[in-house]
């Protein structure tokens, strides 16, 4: 299957919280897994920084994508952003485009 676009969500969390935050980043690209289009979602924690969390999905396409932003399990990005264990989150998108 090829990967036309991807999404990728950084939690960076507050100095030694990391660990606190695996339960709701894993299950938030666990329920976003099943979205329509969706290669793959995937959580996985930095190598360099046990603060940093890197949550990637590859997508069929553009439109697969976008449409995965009104995903009811994108509420777990909400919880992120209240949650007192996150310093900070970035959030980057890549779209294939024809040559």
């Amino acid at each position: 299957m090829i990967t036309e676009a991807i999404n990728i969500i950084e939690v960076y969390a507050v100095r030694g919280q990391g660990h606190s935050l695996e339960l709701l980043i894993t299950t938030l690209a666990s329920e976003l897994q099943d979205a329509t289009g969706c290669i793959c979602y995937h959580a996985t924690r930095s190598s360099t920084s046990s603060d940093l969390w890197i949550v990637t999905g590859q997508w069929t396409s553009a439109a697969a994508m976008e449409e995965h932003y009104t995903h009811p399990g994108l509420d777990g990005v909400m919880k992120l952003l209240g949650s007192p264990a996150v310093s900070r989150i970035c959030v980057g998108t890549f779209i294939e485009t024809a040559a």
